[in-house]
């Protein structure tokens, strides 16, 4: 297989500058430590205009990614990894990231069309775009098909254009603070528990949404992207050589690392099994106040980790006077806490 030059380029953002948009804990640390094992474990290197806090302006990202066209060469495999609010247009369904000085203002998000245009001018061999924000899965119009078994030389001759989503059109939480996102949690996990020679976008696409669909309440997308070049391959993941303990040469999609094998399979039969706990409950009889980022208290707008700006609802009128014979009412819930969305 060609050894290629591996770039990273990475944005997170947990500091917003407008107080329209709640600061997260995660972004930056998911965005780091995925940057790590990428370095420590698969031999990449860092893109030295990598962004955070309030570095990622929306002058800045346009400026590191214009700057990508010239620092990348036609052989080389480039992540591009997004972490901190996005937004959804409600009326168009668009989707945006929201930078380190994005306001409610749509005119200071950058929209999925541009960054797919940027992507486009971009010339290496492998390009894979993740994005861990809110209504992130509007960049894709398909989901990942069947991979029938394939070197995985063959997978790397030919150019890819991918993208991976860490939920569809909806929000998607910020996890626990210190503790990861659900998706960049999993993303994490298989990064470090890979054990074979190589892995490719598939595996890794295919293992992190199982075990964030059985794990949370959101769906990620993984896809090809579709007229910016794809020509059906792969980015390949070679492991450096003191860390192997299995040498598959081929794929089908799914992780030839044991271990992860192994616990993808058992997330797959766990979610046949009927549902045991209120977030399993709201996936499968899907009631709106079991969704993930909604509460019988209504958060104030605009949603934290993104979210399409909405009127607050106007609160019921009081309950009339009590008749002779009252009908007694239950007490409203307290809604748990809940993490922040992205």
């Amino acid at each position: 297989m060609e050894k290629r030059r591996n770039i990273l380029f990475t944005i997170g953002i947990d500091k917003y500058d407008s107080e329209s948009w709640r600061n997260l804990n995660n972004a930056v640390l998911d965005a780091k430590e995925i940057a790590q094992l990428l370095i420590e474990r698969y031999s990449f290197e860092l893109y030295p205009d990598s962004l955070f806090d309030s570095e990622a302006t929306k002058k800045n990202i346009y400026a590191s990614l214009n700057n990508l066209k010239f620092y990348v060469e036609p052989s080389d495999n480039l992540i591009i990894f997004f972490a901190g609010h996005g937004n959804m247009n409600p009326h168009t369904h668009r989707g945006y990231w929201v930078p380190y000085d994005g306001t409610l203002s749509l005119d200071t998000y950058i929209e999925n069309s541009v960054i797919k245009d940027f992507i486009q001018d971009i010339d290496a061999q492998h390009i894979w775009l993740i994005a861990d924000s809110c209504f992130s899965g509007t960049f894709l119009t398909r989901t990942r098909g069947v991979i029938n078994e394939m070197p995985y030389h063959k997978l790397d001759e030919k150019k890819s254009r991918w993208m991976f989503a860490s939920g569809s059109e909806e929000k998607v939480s910020d996890g626990q603070e210190g503790l990861h996102s659900p998706f960049s949690r999993y993303i994490i996990r298989f990064l470090q528990e890979n054990t074979n020679i190589y892995t490719c976008v598939s595996e890794i696409i295919k293992y992190v949404t199982q075990l964030t669909i059985n794990n949370s309440t959101q769906t990620p997308r993984g896809a090809f992207i579709d007229n910016i070049g794809h020509q059906d391959g792969e980015m390949i993941f070679v492991l450096k050589e003191n860390l192997i303990k299995h040498n598959f040469l081929k794929t089908r999609g799914t992780t030839n690392t044991p271990k992860l094998r192994l616990e993808l399979r058992a997330n797959q039969k766990g979610k046949q099994n009927p549902p045991s706990t209120e977030k399993q409950k709201g996936k499968q009889d899907n009631p709106p106040v079991e969704k993930p980022k909604e509460s019988p208290t209504p958060p104030p707008t605009p949603t934290p980790r993104g979210g399409d700006v909405q009127p607050k609802p106007t609160p019921p009128p009081p309950s009339p006077r009590p008749q002779p014979t009252p009908r007694p009412q239950p007490p409203r819930p307290h809604p748990m806490p809940r993490p922040r969305p992205r």
